[in-house]
């Protein structure tokens, strides 16, 4: 199972995570099943849940946001001095 997270572009800059998606890939021919696949057997529901739980955002995702914003007040201090 890997756990993978959603973000939310801006111009391709990843600028803020939007939530985890859970995913279950076979072994023998890569196919692969998210958490809503496996909604019939609560075992493996509650595995997607306790991964998910564990796995945390790293804190550079939002480094995108950061970017942005020093990129809009360097222009709009560059425009203030004209």
């Amino acid at each position: 199972m890997k756990v993978f997270a959603k973000y939310f572009h801006v111009s391709r800059i990843p600028s803020f995570p939007l939530g985890k998606i859970g995913v279950a890939v076979c072994q023998n021919c890569n196919h692969s099943v998210d958490n809503q696949g496996f909604s019939h057997l609560q075992q493996y529901q509650l595995a997607f849940r306790q991964i998910e739980k564990k796995t945390t955002i790293p804190y550079w995702s939002c480094a995108g946001i950061g970017l942005l914003l020093m990129l809009m007040s360097l222009v709009g201090y560059s425009l203030a001095g004209i």
